[in-house]
């Protein structure tokens, strides 16, 4: 009974996983390369740089000024993060992790 339930529950978290990841790649949610976003081009980009880029806040608003920009910001590092649970959203997402989100 417990494995039915431990591997229930791991299949909900990455059907969780995959439905959280497509909506970045629904509507109107194109995000611009990663060179344009990492301004200081560290090899990451920080939620700074992200808020200060135009095209990044279209992407992750979907082109609804109405959408709060600090947490639509906010879910998209955490996307970027499910891989390691030890990285703290707000880290920098580096250029793999941008790509596995964008295919960029």
């Amino acid at each position: 009974m417990k494995n039915t339930l431990i591997t229930v529950s791991s299949l909900a978290l990455l059907l969780g996983a995959g439905v959280a990841l497509a909506q970045w790649n629904k509507g109107d949610g194109n995000l611009p390369p990663f060179e344009e976003v990492d301004t200081n081009q560290d090899g990451m980009v920080s939620m700074e740089e992200a808020k200060a880029h135009p095209g990044m806040v279209t992407a992750v608003t979907k082109g609804n000024t109405e959408n709060n920009v600090e947490e639509s910001i906010k879910s998209f590092f955490s996307v970027a993060h499910q891989q390691n649970k030890d990285k703290p959203y707000d880290s920098p997402i580096t250029k793999e992790e941008w790509q596995s989100l964008t295919a960029k």
